[in-house]
Formats: C-alpha cells, sequence, structure tokens
C-alpha cells in the first residue's frame, strides 16, 4: 500500500512535463499523462550528476522492454542538449504504481541520504577528468617530448598525489585542474622532461 509520500510523489511526477515552460515532447507514448520525466544529465553537468545520471540509467534499463522507462534526448536553449527519461508512474487504467517508478523512487530516497550513487564510478569520472586537466593545462605552456611515456598524464597526476595533493582537488565539481607549475615540477621529478619547458624552447 503506497504512502501519503509516494502518493504525493506519484501525483506531481506524473505528468510533470505538461507543467514545462516552451517545452514540445515529440514522439509520445500513449497515455503520456501517466509519465513523469526526469533529466539524467546535460551539457553543464558537474561530475555527481554525470555519474549519478549513469547509474539512474543503468538501474532502469530493465524497464525499457515494457515501456515503462523511455530513454530520449532534448534540446535546451540554456544548456544545450539533455538526457532525459520518461517513467510510466500508473499502470494503465489503474492508480497502482509501476515497478518502475518505484524504483526511481528508491533512487531518489538514496540520493536524499547520500547525494552520491556509486561512490567507485564518481571516483573514476574524477580521475578521468583530473587526467583531462593535466592534458589541458600543459597545451602551450609545457612541451611533452615526443619520446615521453604514453602514461605521462597518469604518472603526473601520481606524483601529484604523493606530493601536492591539494593541486588534484575537485573544483566546484568540474573535476581537478592543476597548475601548469606543479604539472611542471612533477614532470621534471619524474625525469619527462629536463627542466620546466614552454612550447617554443624544444
Amino acid at each position: 500500500m503506497a504512502t501519503t509520500s509516494e502518493t504525493f510523489a506519484a501525483e506531481t511526477f506524473a505528468g510533470n512535463w505538461q507543467r514545462r515552460q516552451c517545452f514540445v515532447w515529440f514522439e509520445q507514448p500513449e497515455h503520456a499523462e501517466d509519465y513523469g520525466l526526469w533529466v539524467l544529465s546535460h551539457r553543464d553537468s558537474g561530475l555527481i550528476d554525470q555519474s549519478n545520471g549513469a547509474i539512474i540509467r543503468k538501474r532502469l534499463e530493465k524497464f525499457e522492454a515494457t515501456g515503462d522507462v523511455i530513454f530520449f534526448g532534448c534540446s535546451h536553449w540554456l544548456v544545450g542538449t539533455t538526457n532525459e527519461m520518461a517513467v510510466r508512474v500508473y499502470e494503465p487504467g489503474t492508480t497502482k504504481t509501476t515497478p518502475a517508478f518505484n524504483a526511481l523512487l528508491a533512487i531518489v530516497d538514496q540520493i536524499e541520504r547520500y547525494p552520491i550513487l556509486d561512490e567507485s564510478d564518481y571516483s573514476e569520472r574524477e580521475y578521468e577528468s583530473a587526467l583531462a586537466g593535466i592534458d589541458c593545462m600543459v597545451t602551450g605552456k609545457i612541451h611533452i617530448p615526443i619520446d615521453a611515456p604514453e602514461d605521462w598524464k597518469e604518472q603526473v597526476y601520481s606524483w601529484l598525489s604523493d606530493n601536492e595533493p591539494n593541486e588534484l582537488e575537485n573544483c566546484d565539481d568540474q573535476g581537478a585542474f592543476p597548475s601548469a607549475d606543479s604539472i611542471g615540477r612533477a614532470l621534471v621529478a619524474l625525469g619527462i622532461i629536463a627542466g620546466e619547458q614552454t612550447e617554443g624552447n624544444n
């Protein structure tokens, strides 16, 4: 039997897309008013939302076959493309909530208790983002020799983790962006470059 909070959540979620301004849902399923839309991620999503969105999708993919969950993309003037899902709230012709909606409700409850659904997935995204930040910060500032090890970014990350961990702090949930100076120190200490080199001083 549904609790008051579950009933309220179902009643609020079902048809929530009808309250969006300047929104058109193409290729609506039958009885679209029984579905609610959930934004999994968008262009400007931070790492937590990216991770949670991926985990939510993974957990609810099993409901695609029944049509209780539909994944699709939308365009938004402010945040570009959004990755969304439509979740059927009610069993057709009843007020009974679907297993898909109940699963989403359990996920929402988990997020309310702790914001990250999967620490392993989130940590991996933090790591990959930091490697991308290292790559970005050396461009035009530090010359990486053509014979540098393929895993030089990973080596730099490890060195910074051991020696200057503050350089790997997650900035506004967008990942780490170590300074070019700290990356240079790491490269020198690792013997990858002879000194802090800049482009043009090869």
